[in-house]
């Protein structure tokens, strides 16, 4: 990410977010993969389709993230017309996303999801990271009453969303953005994960635009990339 970091979303606490955040895997002190050498993605654009990878620096949950995360984001990107590219998840525990989200924007406490956007121009295929805060998201699948991964999926799509141009720093186009992820799961047959708690927030009158709270930036530097030398234990 260049380091031309948006405005923060408007969004409610302790619901979704998803920050653009600028940041080397050195400056993490997350270890680099080959696949974060900038030469090789430079050449990301004749990649014939589209690479997605699961890292976790936690314990899986139960049903298992591993496999399924990266099945449904791939069903996602395809009806999302998503055909090429790289698209990196990690999942961390809260003291590892509270240091990201602290040291790239200066807000407190862990946060749900960062998005690394690493292209330099945005027409080139969709290259990225995205960072979810599995404390989070188990606390908010509780209180929405569906399993944990699932809120992790939608973290993931939230950011892939990003990556394609969605924002949601207005209660306009976090409506839009949010009608798109349901879309999105209804076309793979998951349904609206998220939308329940904006459809309440409409017909109570408050703000619509409720759920993630972050902000967006680009960079052409490599993307932060879970050491899991040293796994956090689960919140």
């Amino acid at each position: 990410m260049n380091s031309k970091l948006t405005s923060p979303d408007t969004l409610t606490a302790g619901q979704t977010g998803s920050d653009r955040v600028d940041a080397t895997a050195s400056e993490l002190g997350w270890a680099e993969s080959e696949s974060a050498d900038p030469d090789e993605r430079d050449h990301r654009t004749d990649m014939p389709a589209l690479s997605i990878e699961l890292s976790l620096e936690t314990d899986d949950t139960d049903p298992p993230m591993a496999g399924w995360v990266e099945e449904q984001m791939r069903l996602l990107a395809e009806a999302a017309d998503i055909i090429n590219g790289s698209i990196s998840i990690g999942v961390v525990g809260d003291e590892r996303m509270a240091e990201l989200h602290e040291h790239h924007l200066q807000v407190a406490g862990p946060t749900d999801v960062l998005t690394f956007d690493l292209r330099d121009d945005p027409a080139d295929p969709v290259d990225g990271d995205v960072v979810i805060g599995l404390g989070v998201a188990r606390r908010q699948a509780t209180q929405r009453g569906h399993v944990v991964r699932q809120e992790v999926l939608l973290y993931a799509l939230h950011g892939m969303l990003h990556l394609i141009g969605y924002d949601d720093t207005t209660p306009e186009t976090a409506i839009r953005m949010h009608e798109r992820e349901d879309e999105l799961l209804r076309a793979v047959g998951i349904g609206p994960i998220y939308r329940n708690d904006a459809d309440q927030d409409r017909a109570d009158g408050s703000s619509a635009d409720g759920g993630f709270d972050g902000a967006t930036q680009r960079t052409n530097e490599p993307g932060p990339r879970p050491d899991t030398r040293r796994p956090e234990p689960d919140p």
